[in-house]
């Protein structure tokens, strides 16, 4: 959705697909995006790359923040406009 929404503004993986197992467990299938993870390379970073970092996700929480259903077509449910399933009430 996210993808769909913003485009190459926030940056994603692509997600090819989903299954949910015979115990309930739920397997998500998308990119591997190749590199190292940022609690491998923080301590190797900068200041000032961790501020431009730290900038970089401040941006990104600002847009979805921003992020607004429209008001003429409100809808209460799952992203695939479908039913809601209620954990709580399952």
């Amino acid at each position: 959705m996210i993808k769909t929404v913003f485009g190459d503004e926030i940056p994603v993986p692509e997600v090819f697909g989903w299954r949910v197992d015979d115990e309930g467990y739920v397997f998500i299938y998308m990119e591997l995006i190749k590199g190292p993870t940022l609690g491998e390379c923080w301590d190797q970073l900068s200041m000032e790359e961790k501020g431009d970092m730290k900038h970089q996700l401040s941006q990104t929480m600002e847009k979805l923040r921003d992020l607004a259903q429209d008001l003429s077509d409100r809808f209460i449910g799952s992203i695939d406009r479908g039913h809601l399933l209620d954990l709580c009430l399952h």
